[in-house]
């Protein structure tokens, strides 16, 4: 008889001391995908206050993907620097783009708010996901894929006028 995936998850929760995000089925091995990302080079369009129009830089762009689900009261809270290998080197910088998707033949939804930890040294980013059932009640152990787009400056910041 195989054990059950639910059983074995919270026996190793309870070896490491920590909740364990992760689907039980994925446990089958003693590591495990947490999310996919890339560093590349993009435009981002800068308006300006005082002069006419915006300038269109050339800048490093951080594009991350994963999948987590709901706790008990509905949330869950992801920071980047847990799911990706973050540069030294850089900064994120606003706007920042997240997107959450449920994964469900049932309707709902998933909010998100999203936070830089440091705003003097903006080097990581928490983001706040909360699952809601159709009746608007938080909603636990929903499933859910997500997606964050930031920009990321050389730290420290170029002065104004100059590309990242």
């Amino acid at each position: 008889m195989e054990p059950d995936p639910e059983d074995v998850k919270k026996k190793l929760e309870a070896i490491v001391g920590r909740e364990l995000v992760v689907a039980p089925e994925q446990l089958i091995n003693s590591r495990f995908p947490t999310s996919t990302y890339e560093y590349s080079v993009g435009k981002v369009a800068w308006q300006h206050i005082f002069l006419p129009g915006m300038s269109c830089l050339d800048a490093e762009l951080l594009d991350v993907s994963g999948a987590s689900y709901s706790g008990a009261d509905g949330k869950r809270v992801v920071r980047l620097s847990y799911v990706v290998c973050l540069r030294d080197d850089y900064l994120l910088v606003d706007p920042i783009n997240v997107l959450a998707t449920a994964r469900s033949v049932e309707p709902f939804f998933v909010t998100n708010t999203h936070s830089l930890i440091s705003p003097t040294n903006p080097t990581d980013l928490e983001i706040t996901f909360f699952a809601w059932d159709n009746t608007g009640q938080a909603a636990p152990n929903v499933y859910f894929d997500w997606r964050c787009r930031a920009i990321c400056a050389p730290a420290p910041l170029p002065p104004l006028g100059k590309p990242l």
